[in-house]
């Protein structure tokens, strides 16, 4: 029994540190970025479609979008702009579609909302005109040089199947919340030329590539994820374009963060029992198949943080925690575990973020992240066994699993302290400390 419970201990450990250090190669190969080659596309440019989807959307958010993207260099005769819009609400489709009619922009309206995004892109490709198809997201702001170095890159590359930008967020200083939410956002940044995962908006498809891959697929609520492993996995290759920042919006509060990280984490479920089969058997070379499954599935370390905390818990009392015959996992933990902190400092570099002045927005961060360990384990967990056509259904935990789930959050990681402090376990006593300040500044919206 305690030689079963020692392995899982390990067992979990090992899975945290194979992420970190996937995360130490996404550094290095950072370091040694290069700008990708561009083409004069001038004297040959290439048909290009720009699809915005939306859903019911902000209406300031909505505007302030079509207003830089009406603003992007790019010959007017080679440029389709498409709105898609799934809106419900009678008010929220009248005033699309009047925005629309005013800019002389193609709509595309769904009564059903079938595949959601997915099923929404899915609707648009007959009528896509574009080589290329451009995704923004409502809450970007485009600059106007963005089509123009974008289509340059991936038109110089005819086995990309996609580019990506790089996601800097324009409301990074307009309060504490999005300082620190930032940051865990800005986790992202290491995208990688070859192997940049597909996410969200400011990026250029190659129409020929989402056809090879079978398409928009609406089964999921990943859909970004999902395509790009499927593109990626046809044989096509990525692309990430540094030098090009794509301002998006950082959530503004906690429980915006949580939102979004509840849906994440259960997309990265789908992802998992979707996509990983697909990448092991994909055109890729080896290691390039461990990082994207590594970085791609990075909600699995927290989860392994929940079973290594319970056979933790297991071993103390039983009074068998591994000791110096372990000497050498534990030399392999202890490296290793610096990493996650050693990548933060990274990002915050790169950045262009002063170390001093954000330092206690970066320790905030880290706290964050310990707090939503629970929670994100759930959801990722949900992610992977769910079924049926519920799995693409766009939606955030209701208040009664919002209630259990922080629940017994609270009640384990107060007892673990509890029980930490009578056995005389500093290291464990301070990890469930800080698992719950993490919590409780999520869900006061506090920082």
């Amino acid at each position: 029994m305690i030689e079963w419970l020692v392995g899982i201990y390990f067992a979990s450990f090992m899975v945290i540190s194979i992420y970190t250090l996937a995360l130490l190669v996404v550094i290095i190969r950072y370091r040694r970025y290069k700008s990708p080659t561009m083409v004069d596309i001038s004297k040959e440019t290439p048909n290009v479609t720009v699809q915005l989807p939306v859903y019911n959307p902000d209406r300031t958010s909505f505007m302030r979008c079509i207003d830089a993207v009406v603003k992007m260099a790019y010959p007017l005769d080679h440029l389709q702009v498409q709105v898609l819009d799934d809106s419900t609400k009678a008010e929220a489709t009248s005033f699309v579609r009047g925005v629309c009619e005013s800019r002389g922009i193609e709509l595309i309206h769904r009564d059903t909302r079938e595949g959601y995004r997915a099923g929404a892109f899915a609707n648009s490709m007959s009528s896509v005109r574009g080589e290329y198809i451009v995704i923004i997201n409502v809450d970007c702001i485009p600059p106007p040089e963005f089509l123009e170095k974008m289509v340059a890159s991936i038109h110089a590359s005819p086995s990309v199947g996609y580019v990506m930008s790089n996601h800097v967020y324009h409301n990074r200083l307009s309060s504490n919340q999005t300082r620190i939410t930032s940051i865990i956002l800005d986790l992202g940044i290491m995208n990688l030329n070859g192997l940049s995962m597909l996410t969200g908006g400011g990026v250029v498809i190659r129409k020929q590539a989402i056809l090879d891959s079978g398409g928009w697929q609406g089964d999921t609520i990943c859909d970004d994820y999902d395509t790009g492993a499927r593109i990626l996995s046809r044989g096509y290759g990525s692309l990430f374009l540094r030098e090009m920042e794509f301002p998006c919006e950082a959530p503004e509060s906690f429980d915006e963060y949580r939102r979004m990280t509840e849906r994440w984490a259960r997309a990265s479920g789908q992802y998992i029992r979707k996509d990983v089969c697909t990448i092991l058997r994909g055109k890729m070379d080896k290691f390039n198949k461990f990082l994207l499954l590594t970085l791609s599935t990075g909600f699995i370390q927290m989860l392994a943080s929940v079973f290594n905390l319970f056979t933790a818990l297991a071993l103390i009392r039983l009074n068998s925690m591994p000791g110096s015959q372990y000497a050498v996992l534990w030399s392999i933990v202890s490296v290793t575990g610096f990493s996650l902190y050693f990548y933060y400092y990274n990002v915050t570099k790169f950045r262009g973020l002063s170390m001093k002045s954000n330092f206690r927005n970066l320790v905030l961060a880290v706290v964050i992240g310990y707090g939503s360990i629970f929670f994100v384990a759930y959801n990722l967990l949900k992610g992977i066994f769910e079924t049926g056509t519920e799995r693409a259904v766009m939606k955030v935990n209701s208040v009664p699993e919002h209630i259990i789930v922080d629940g017994l959050f609270v009640l384990v990681t107060l007892s673990t302290f509890i029980f930490a402090v009578f056995y005389g376990n500093a290291i464990l006593a301070a990890y469930m400390l800080l698992n719950t300040v993490g919590i409780t500044l999520i869900r006061t919206n506090k920082a």
